[in-house]
């Protein structure tokens, strides 16, 4: 998938997901652990004191703080670490608070009661979690497919993802099957392979290391032939994606 470098950073659908795993998705599953509580006692108000339930309330809660931790984890990582593992821990993070924290609490209800009581809440939680399997495919196909994703989580510099699979694969080759280095030239300044060593930036730009600069707050490569920006607080150079939060990140 080609990159558009203007989409670039936190924002649109990403925003959207991310503020569902850190903020929505724990407040709103916290108030409908709440509702459920209170409205089946209101209901039963001899469950009050029956074991049963109170261990089912004791096991439900230990099951919302690990997944309301591992999704407000997700957000946090997807926000603020720029790298691609954060977003294969997002994809991990969907599915556990999603569907496997759906049949975990499937698990918890025949635990506590038995498994007549699945003939009451089965359905419900049933189709809970096919909602939840359908949200998870859906983001997880957005964060595998999205050109924003692709651009903001790219590999670190000296780890180009653009770079051809012909020449990940020949670098790995044994040195006596690796094949000669094609002569090529940085893009800005015309130095040549292998006298320089040459780099692709975040927008492609192929360039040697005396025209390669990199992002003062990510870490991203970008080159002289980029269209370069600073930070109105520090005047450190940032990439397009830093550059439009700088003056909520600058560190210094």
């Amino acid at each position: 998938m080609q990159r558009n470098p203007s989409l670039v950073g936190v924002g649109g659908w990403l925003a959207c997901l991310i503020a569902g795993l850190a903020i929505l998705g724990p407040l709103v599953g916290l108030g409908q652990m709440l509702e459920e509580f209170d409205t089946t006692e209101k209901a039963f108000p001899q469950l009050v004191a029956n074991a049963a339930w109170l261990q089912y309330k004791r096991i439900t809660w230990g099951v919302f703080v690990v997944t309301a931790a591992l999704s407000m984890a997700a957000g946090y990582r997807l926000w603020k670490v720029h790298v691609q593992q954060s977003v294969h821990f997002a994809i991990l993070a969907l599915w556990l608070v999603g569907p496997v924290g759906s049949i975990v609490q499937m698990l918890v209800t025949v635990v506590s009661f038995g498994s007549r009581a699945m003939g009451h809440v089965g359905p419900k939680m049933v189709m809970g979690l096919l909602v939840s399997s359908m949200g998870a495919a859906i983001w997880t196909a957005y964060l595998r497919r999205s050109r924003r994703v692709n651009n903001t989580y790219a590999p670190p510099p000296g780890r180009a993802e653009s770079e051809p699979a012909v020449a990940r694969h020949a670098r790995r080759l044994p040195a006596r099957q690796t094949p000669a280095p094609q002569a090529t030239q940085c893009a800005h300044c015309s130095r040549r392979a292998p006298e320089t060593r040459l780099q692709h930036c975040m927008h492609q730009h192929l360039v040697c290391e005396e025209c390669l600069r990199h992002c003062a707050h990510c870490g991203r490569a970008v080159c002289v032939l980029c269209d370069l920006h600073h930070c109105p607080r520090c005047q450190r150079l940032l990439c397009p994606g830093c550059f439009t939060v700088a003056p909520v990140r600058c560190r210094w």
